[in-house]
């Protein structure tokens, strides 16, 4: 029973669509916020961390919080024009797959929906530049 469950889980995901069949017209707004950010892996334990999101031309950075404020450096980096984005509104929760890495975005301050939407159109974006 437990298969089951875990296969409709995974099947719950929706892929987002690339630059060829969509595109973007303008150049689309920055944005950003607090996200808690984990790496997919197979180990038991993955720990999630929060960040300070900012998404502008195609380009996700995540800047750590420290006791000062936030980082002038960012920790990580992701284009959006080589990354395969996916993402679950039961779960609220975005998936990077770059590489041979991948990560769950789960924003904090803001709807699931705001950076779902800005995220697609800075990723057709960004391939569109590409």
């Amino acid at each position: 029973m437990k298969r089951i469950a875990t296969r409709l889980k995974k099947d719950a995901m929706v892929e987002m669509p690339n630059w060829p069949n969509e595109k973007c017209s303008e150049v689309p707004q920055r944005i950003q916020g607090m996200v808690s950010v984990k790496r997919r892996k197979r180990r038991a334990i993955n720990i999630s961390r929060k960040f300070h999101a900012e998404l502008s031309n195609g380009i996700l950075k995540f800047f750590p919080r420290k006791k000062t404020g936030i980082a002038t450096e960012p920790e990580l980096q992701i284009d959006l024009a080589k990354a395969t984005v996916m993402y679950d509104e039961k779960r609220i929760v975005l998936i990077l797959k770059v590489a041979n890495e991948a990560h769950t975005l789960i924003p904090l301050d803001d709807s699931l929906d705001r950076w779902r939407d800005a995220i697609l159109k800075h990723r057709l974006y960004r391939q569109e530049a590409v």
